[in-house]
């Protein structure tokens, strides 16, 4: 039987990722998720034909899309608002070593300038899968450290 490599998240990561996704959450709603999900689940934009705007005498139907479309335009806003915000909170909480860590890696400028919560998420994450043949827990925790 050949053997399957995994990369797994050490323990303290999960707690650390499940700490900071509550705590994004409570701040930022909707947009906190991406720390659980790995990327920012943008809203859609309303499309005009599940509207039945050819048939709509009293014009209630292009109100509905009208305030559906000020809503979507609002959540792209508030989301584009908070990016900055959400890039420093997980800078706050990352400690020292994962910092440094993730600064080595390629695209760190890019996601330094662009305050990019989403890429930072990715490098974090990354740096942190443990890469390991075993299910033993000492064996895991060595190949953190090394």
């Amino acid at each position: 039987m050949i053997p399957v490599l995994k990369y797994e998240p050490s323990n303290k990561f999960m707690q650390f990722k499940e700490a900071l996704s509550k705590k994004a959450l409570l701040e930022f709603s909707n947009l906190g998720k991406f720390i659980n999900k790995g990327f920012i689940v943008m809203p859609d934009l309303p499309d005009r034909d599940t509207y039945g705007l050819d048939n709509d005498p009293d014009g209630l139907n292009k109100l509905d899309h009208l305030e559906d479309k000020k809503q979507y335009r609002r959540e792209v806003a508030d989301y584009k608002l908070d990016k900055p915000k959400q890039y420093a909170l997980i800078m706050k909480y990352l400690s020292d070593k994962s910092l440094e860590a993730v600064q080595k890696e390629a695209g760190w400028t890019t996601t330094e300038m662009d305050a990019d919560p989403e890429t930072l998420w990715q490098l974090v994450e990354l740096k942190h899968k443990v890469h390991s043949l075993s299910e033993v827990k000492a064996i895991l925790k060595l190949a953190a450290r090394t």
